[in-house]
């Protein structure tokens, strides 16, 4: 017969889903989306929201922004309802150039925000978050809000947030499996923006044994670099992603638990 055809990518509206997942299975159920205005937060948004919506969620607002813009609290108070008199906040804090608690009313009818940045965005948002008085919601996002490499003097900014990402790039040094040791002493993939890419690698030469058992075996799981591995009907491999919160801007690993 012919071939079998199988794919197995990084793709992003995987963790937008697995995000979904999640905070459903948490027992939230009313979500703001905050996504940067450009075809990769388009496909972030539309996967989070879908899956968020099929599973029974409401989507309270939906939000984009510019990924460029210095400044990204418009889009912020656009998403939390905040109140026009935060403006006159906003310039006597510019005035003092010093921070000034907000009383500005916030929207309380949220469970969960569901935020995609890069590092650089993510360290303006989620500032912003907590200057709006919402540190109650969590705050969940993807693998890209993380460079992939500690900086915990700029992603204490981001502290609280929770995302998903693969196990290679979570890891602690004292963990590292052989083959991972082995790249980081031989080469400058330690800090190199294309670490998760390694992990890639590792597992898309790893997988080629594997196909067959996870062809027949559907609910079999391989324990690979960029996630647990498994496969569906139609021969696309699935990645289950950890999940890391920033703490004193550090990812530490978490293991989200059963739902309340």
């Amino acid at each position: 017969g012919d071939a079998r055809l199988y794919q197995f990518g990084l793709t992003p509206e995987d963790e937008a889903r697995q995000v979904a997942d999640r905070g459903i299975f948490e027992g939230l159920n009313r979500v703001l989306v905050l996504t940067p205005r450009n075809e990769w937060g388009t496909r972030l948004a539309g996967a989070f929201a879908t899956e968020w919506r099929d599973l029974g969620g409401r989507v309270l607002s939906r939000v984009s922004y510019d990924p460029a813009a210095v400044d990204l609290s418009n889009p912020v108070k656009q998403l939390l309802n905040v109140s026009d008199s935060e403006a006159r906040i906003a310039e006597l804090r510019r005035a003092l150039n010093r921070s000034i608690v907000s009383n500005s009313r916030t929207r309380k009818d949220a469970d969960l925000i569901y935020m995609a940045a890069v590092p650089q965005a993510g360290r303006k948002i989620v500032p912003q978050f907590r200057y709006f008085r919402v540190d109650d919601i969590p705050v969940y996002s993807t693998s890209h809000v993380y460079s992939g490499n500690p900086d915990p003097q700029l992603d204490s900014d981001m502290n609280g947030v929770e995302f998903t990402d693969m196990p290679w790039v979570l890891r602690g040094q004292d963990r590292l499996p052989p083959v991972q040791a082995a790249m980081q002493a031989d080469w400058t993939s330690q800090d190199s923006p294309y670490r998760r890419l390694y992990a890639f690698g590792v597992d898309a030469f790893r997988l080629i044994l594997q196909l067959a058992r996870l062809d027949v075996q559907h609910d079999y799981r391989y324990d690979g670099q960029t996630g647990e591995l498994s496969m569906d009907a139609d021969g696309i491999i699935r990645r289950q992603l950890s999940w890391a919160r920033f703490v004193d801007g550090v990812p530490v690993r978490i293991n989200p638990g059963t739902p309340n």
